[in-house]
């Protein structure tokens, strides 16, 4: 399923989902904390204890994933096409 599945599917409150979106764009739980106003420890409990919390982050950082490697193989081919010009 991918990431809009699962949370549609899910019962995560807007913050949670807003949690999701900021662990995928930081570096670690406290910065993700930090942006959305929440303790680091919050984030913790709901990674082991909301239904559908730790589902919906795995599907994330797997579209993530997808598109930096689509984004990557695009990239390739066009250096590549671009070499061959020379």
């Amino acid at each position: 399923m991918t990431f809009e599945e699962v949370v549609a599917n899910s019962q995560l409150t807007p913050l949670q989902i807003k949690a999701i979106g900021a662990i995928l764009r930081t570096n670690t739980l406290t910065e993700a904390a930090q942006q959305i106003g929440v303790n680091r420890s919050t984030l913790f409990r709901w990674r082991s204890g909301i239904p559908g919390f730790e589902e919906a982050l795995t599907a994330g950082r797997k579209q993530l994933a997808e598109e930096v490697l689509t984004e990557a193989r695009a990239t390739w081919q066009a250096q590549l096409l671009a070499s061959r010009s020379w």
